[in-house]
């Protein structure tokens, strides 16, 4: 009998299935049988702390992009993430007293939401006061995860424009894609 072979990469809070889910209603496609074909049931979705594999995750993202046909898919995704969806990583965020200790908040509590092998993201502090989130690497960078940068980035912004009306908008953006 075959052992199914142990995930390395890590895990994912299915809250960021939903919000693919819910990206993928808003934009008039219907998320059951894509859900069904992962093996992700309401259930699963409605239990706190349910987590998945980031492979599977992944396939699940890829699968998205095919069924919209749109590479940027991941934009939407962040885009569509409410502090909710953040856990108590958001809520912890939500109280802090600025943007800068909001997102600083978030980052490092993320390991609430997601575990990955290939590290964890990080706040760096400017020489004028300010904060910058960086992402850990994900490459080699390929059609299965790509997204996961574009949905992580926008979602940061996302969260920082829903507690505070306008975020500042990013200084700049810098991703190692082939």
């Amino acid at each position: 009998m075959n052992s199914p072979r142990p995930n390395r990469l890590g895990n994912i809070s299915v809250n960021y299935v939903e919000v693919m889910a819910r990206t993928l209603r808003r934009l008039g496609l219907d998320p059951a049988p894509w859900l069904a074909r992962y093996r992700v049931s309401r259930r699963l979705l409605t239990t706190p702390g349910a987590r998945i594999s980031i492979p599977r995750f992944m396939r699940m993202g890829h699968a998205a992009i095919q069924m919209t046909g749109d590479p940027a898919l991941g934009l939407d995704f962040g885009h569509n993430t409410r502090i909710t969806d953040l856990g108590m990583a958001g809520m912890a965020a939500a109280s802090a007293p600025t943007l800068g200790t909001a997102l600083e908040t978030l980052v490092r509590y993320e390991r609430l939401m997601s575990t990955n092998s290939r590290g964890q993201s990080r706040i760096e502090r400017t020489g004028d006061g300010g904060v910058n989130a960086v992402f850990y690497s994900i490459s080699p960078y390929n059609r299965y995860n790509c997204f996961v940068v574009d949905s992580i980035l926008a979602g940061w912004i996302a969260f920082l424009r829903e507690l505070g009306g306008p975020a500042p908008s990013p200084r700049y953006v810098t991703i190692e894609y082939p």
